[in-house]
C-alpha cells in the first residue's frame, strides 16, 4: 500500500504558510490606506508573497520526494519548485528595485500557471488513489488565479493587495482543508487494512 502520509503532510504545511502569507498581505493592504505607508504597503505585500513563493517552492521539492517513482507529478513538482525559487528570487528583486508593478504580477501570474500545471499532474496520482477528484481543486485555483492576476496587471494599491490576499487565501484553505480529509484518508485506511491483516 503507497503511504502519502507525509505528503499530504507536506501539504498541510503549505497550506498553512499560504494562508499565514496572505494575513501578512492583509496586513499590508492597511498600510496602503495610509497615505504616508502607501509606498511601504506596496513594498511590503511583494516582499510577502516573493517569500511565500520562495519557501513554498523549497516544500514543494521536498514534497516531489514524497511521491512514488512512477508518478509523473514527482518531476512535475521538481520543476515547479525549481522554476518558483526562480521566480521568488525575480519577485525580491523586483520589489527593492521599484520596478513596475506589472512585472511582478506577471511573474506572480507565472508562478500560479506553474502551479497549477504541477498540482494537476500530481492530482492525476493521488485521485487514483483516493477515488477522489477534489485533489484537483488546487490546480482549478492556481489556473483561475494565474487569469486573474494576468487580466489585473495594472492593479495597484490596495486592489493589489486584495488580489494576493485572495489567491493565497484560496490555494492556502483548500490544501489545508484537503491534505487534513486526506490524512484522515489516510488513518482510516491503514487502520482497516491492519484490522483485516489481524484476522487472517
Amino acid at each position: 500500500m503507497t503511504d502519502y502520509t507525509p505528503y499530504w503532510g507536506a501539504t498541510c504545511v503549505r497550506g498553512v504558510i499560504a494562508m499565514a502569507a496572505g494575513v501578512a498581505i492583509a496586513f499590508c493592504s492597511a498600510l496602503n490606506a495610509t497615505v504616508f505607508l502607501k509606498p511601504l504597503g506596496v513594498v511590503f505585500s511583494l516582499l510577502a508573497l516573493a517569500a511565500y513563493v520562495v519557501v513554498d517552492s523549497a516544500i514543494v521539492v521536498a514534497c516531489s520526494f514524497m511521491l512514488p517513482h512512477h508518478r509523473l507529478g514527482r518531476m512535475a513538482l521538481r520543476l515547479q519548485g525549481a522554476i518558483g525559487m526562480v521566480i521568488g528570487v525575480a519577485c525580491f528583486i523586483v520589489g527593492q528595485l521599484e520596478a513596475d508593478i506589472s512585472l511582478f504580477l506577471y511573474l506572480a501570474s507565472l508562478q500560479a500557471c506553474c502551479v497549477a500545471v504541477a498540482e494537476y499532474l500530481s492530482a492525476r496520482g493521488t485521485s487514483e488513489y483516493h477515488h477522489s477528484k477534489w485533489c484537483y481543486a488546487s490546480a482549478v485555483i492556481a489556473a483561475l488565479s494565474s487569469v486573474v492576476l494576468l487580466m489585473c496587471h495594472r492593479a495597484t494599491g490596495h486592489f493589489l493587495s486584495w488580489l494576493l490576499y485572495s489567491y493565497l487565501w484560496c490555494f492556502g484553505l483548500n490544501l489545508f482543508v484537503l491534505s487534513c480529509h486526506m490524512l484522515f484518508e489516510e488513518f482510516h485506511a491503514f487502520h482497516a487494512e491492519k484490522a483485516g491483516t489481524a484476522r487472517r
